[in-house]
């Protein structure tokens, strides 16, 4: 019984290449013609394995999403997972330590890197038998 992942890529600010922390603000790049010099191409996730439900979490029929902020850096890494909202403390650290395994191609501004917030949730759900 593994949980559901769903990654958002809500972007909240982002930061310099230069590594100084001012927040960027800026729209997120669509691929297309509207697309503005500014704009932000959000990073992808590369490699993204899912928690496993700890036993009593599972005996106890724990369902529903842990949400946590993100740091993607601009090598592709999460840095300073939190918890946004949580389920409970079991699934809550597993949530966590798996995201922070997590690799992406990093977000780009003009072509260059950039760290990133990002919102990201974790739902579990245990698999329906019939």
């Amino acid at each position: 019984m593994r949980p559901a992942i769903v990654l958002m890529l809500f972007m909240i600010a982002a930061f310099a290449q230069s590594g100084d922390q001012q927040p960027l603000w800026g729209p997120v790049c669509r691929g297309d013609a509207n697309d503005s010099a500014e704009c932000i191409t959000p990073p992808r996730v590369t490699y993204s394995p899912d928690p496993e439900y700890d036993q009593a979490s599972r005996k106890a029929k724990i369902e529903g999403t842990v949400v946590l902020r993100i740091i993607v850096t601009r090598d592709g890494l999460v840095k300073d997972p939190r918890i946004k909202r949580g389920l409970c403390e079991a699934l809550d650290k597993r949530a966590v330590e798996t995201v922070s395994q997590w690799k992406f191609n990093p977000a780009t501004k003009n072509g260059k890197p950039v760290s990133l917030y990002l919102i990201v949730e974790v739902s579990y759900k245990l698999n329906q038998s019939p």
